[in-house]
Order: C-alpha cells, then structure tokens, then sequence
C-alpha cells in the first residue's frame, strides 16, 4: 500500500484557505517526493488538525497552497504523561519516537539519582517527535519538557486520574488494573533509568498517588518497559471502544 505522506504547517500562518510550505517541509514536498503544482498533499498543524491541500505555486524557497478542507484527528486516547528518567541520548531519542508515534501528549525525561542526562537538545528532540507524528499520520506533537526534577515531575502530574510507576517488587499486574484504567481521562506513567528508582523516589511516588505496576517478570531496559506499558493502556482503552461501538 501507497504511504500518504503529510506535511507540517504552522496554523497561525493560515490567511483566507492560503498556507505557505516552507523550510524542511517544502525541501520534502518538491525535492523529495518531487510534488508539483496542481497536486494535492495532506497537511498537518501539530495541534490536531489534518487538512488537504493544492499546490498553486512552487517557488524558490516556499510554496503557495490553497486549503481545500480541514478536519479535527479524533482517536479517542486517553491523554498519556510520560515520566522517564532521563536516560543516554540514543535510548532516549528511540522512546520519544515510539511513544510519539503510540499517541502519548507529554514527554517528560526526568533528572532521578541514577540518571544519565541533565539536559538535552530540545529543538533536536522535537524535530525527532515531528518525524514520528509524519510517519504514522497522526496529526498531534506531544509536548516535549526539558529535563525536570522528580518534584517537578509530581507536581505536572498531580491532578491525573490514575498514575502508575512500573516497579516489580509488590505491584499490580496490568489485568488487576484494567478497571482503573478503562475510564481514565488523563494517565500519568513513570518510567525509570537503566538502574531504577532509589527506594526514596519511589516511597515518593507512592505518597504522590502513583500505584505500582509490574509490565513483565523479565528486567526489560527503559525503553521497552515505556512502550510495553503504554501499549497496555492504549489497547485496554481500544477494547471499551470497541464494546461501545
């Protein structure tokens, strides 16, 4: 099957049905995919708005669109808070590319007693998030936090219906959990570096809300335990849609 490529527009820049492509997203439209005038692209805005557009022009550094209709991208996801102990720079870019791509809404890489990174590139990292969201056609970049403390962490989390800290030791098992995650609007998931949490960090946690959830009996490295476990979710979510339909 064909891939329908789209394309990133700034919708402040919208005027009247008329867009401009501009940058690295002109330079893909017209010198990759060699797209010319008169053919339609799909746009989208990075807020969730998916739109389809005309070519007019193509000039030298931008080209001229005409939107011909728009339309809001509504899947239906619960909205996902991703707290991970900020991890090396390559393991963690291959987290933000996954979970972008699963739909989370907020990347949070969290500066823990054993972690790695202090700070990172965000420009890097976002145009890494963009990547991702025009690769599975979704239409929503998730928000992407410079390196915070746990604190911090807890505090951007602390009105979430349910959060969930992925432990072994005396946790729940994804099924135990499943009621409490079906109808959950706004889910908070803590991730921990390659050494884990410090037994301070998670007696910290646990007085913050989060409940304990153990993904797999096998130690699995930070960035699968981030994708396994919000797959979970994802597809207990998926299940009550499908019962409603």
């Amino acid at each position: 099957m064909k891939h329908d490529f789209q394309f990133k527009i700034n919708k402040e820049k919208i005027d009247n049905n008329r867009v401009s492509l501009e940058d690295t997203e002109f330079y893909h439209c017209t010198q990759v995919l060699r797209k010319k005038t008169g053919e339609e692209i799909k746009l989208f805005d990075g807020l969730g708005n998916s739109y389809i557009a005309r070519i007019k022009k193509i000039l030298k550094n931008h080209a001229e669109l005409e939107i011909l209709n728009s339309a809001r991208f509504i899947e239906n996801l619960p909205d996902i808070f991703l707290g991970i102990g900020a991890i090396k720079t390559k393991a963690l870019e291959i987290v933000l590319s996954q979970v972008s791509s699963l739909g989370v809404s907020h990347f949070c890489p969290i500066n823990t007693d054993s972690s790695i990174k202090k700070r990172f590139n965000l420009e890097k990292y976002s145009k890494r998030a963009l990547e991702s969201i025009k690769q599975c056609g979704a239409a929503k970049i998730p928000q992407i936090h410079q390196v915070m403390d746990i604190e911090d962490w807890f505090h951007l989390t602390k009105n979430c219906h349910l959060k969930l800290i992925a432990l072994q030791d005396n946790s729940y098992s994804i099924s135990e959990l499943e009621n409490k995650i079906l109808d959950r609007i706004q889910i908070a998931v803590m991730i921990g570096p390659e050494a884990g949490f410090s037994n301070n960090e998670i007696k910290s946690a646990k007085e913050s809300g989060f409940i304990p959830v153990n993904i797999s009996n096998r130690r699995l490295r930070s960035e699968l335990a981030a994708t396994s476990l919000i797959s979970n979710i994802l597809y207990i979510h998926s299940k009550k849609r499908i019962e409603n339909e």
